[in-house]
């Protein structure tokens, strides 16, 4: 399955407009707000996630990219490519790969369920490392996740243990070897599946 040119551009004009700003509105190229929830088209069975990130503008708004690694957006705004390798592959705090932070609403939803993450990505003959982290309870560890070489929704689940649910939670990424391209980025409560 390969995806549209205009599909990410839509889902970020959707992710504007779920935030109550207008895509010509000066504030239009800012971060969207990873706590809210996007009504944007459902491409890969995304729909209802808490948190959804999609296409080349909003990935690489949310993605803060520590030092070894790289975030890069694609020409056509469909994908980020990551690449490089953190120097401490650490999965606790704001972990050391590419990462989105989860606070607000979505931080206190995910506190005490099990969740699911999913990554719409593709990749030749390489995997992505994630990790889930609350930086005070625990994290999930780094998963592995196998790249295809078309896009693909890779997937896993996490129990986050309860949390005060006022630092910030963390999803962090980065390739196991060779860049990743991702298309989108959810997190959902795992009974909240369609």
């Amino acid at each position: 399955m390969t995806l549209k040119p205009l599909a990410p551009t839509l889902a970020f004009i959707a992710v504007l407009a779920a935030c109550g700003q207008e895509p010509d509105s000066p504030a239009a190229g800012a971060p969207a707000d990873v706590s809210q929830t996007n009504e944007a088209p459902d491409v890969y069975g995304l729909s209802g996630s808490t948190v959804l990130i999609e296409g080349a503008d909003a990935l690489a708004a949310a993605l803060t990219v520590p030092e070894g690694l790289s975030v890069v957006p694609s020409a056509d705004g469909g994908h980020v490519t990551v690449s490089g390798q953190p120097a401490d592959p650490r999965s606790g705090g704001r972990t050391s790969g590419a990462y989105i932070t989860i606070d607000g609403a979505a931080e206190q939803a995910f506190s005490g369920q099990m969740i699911e993450v999913m990554i719409v990505m593709r990749g030749d003959d390489t995997a992505l490392r994630a990790a889930y982290s609350t930086a005070e309870s625990g994290n999930s560890g780094w998963t592995p996740l196998a790249a295809e070489t078309e896009f693909a929704v890779a997937r896993f689940t996490y129990d986050v243990p309860l949390t005060g649910g006022a630092n910030g939670d963390y999803l962090g990424v980065y390739p196991a070897r060779g860049p990743v391209d991702i298309a989108a980025i959810a997190i959902r409560r795992a009974d909240e599946q369609d």
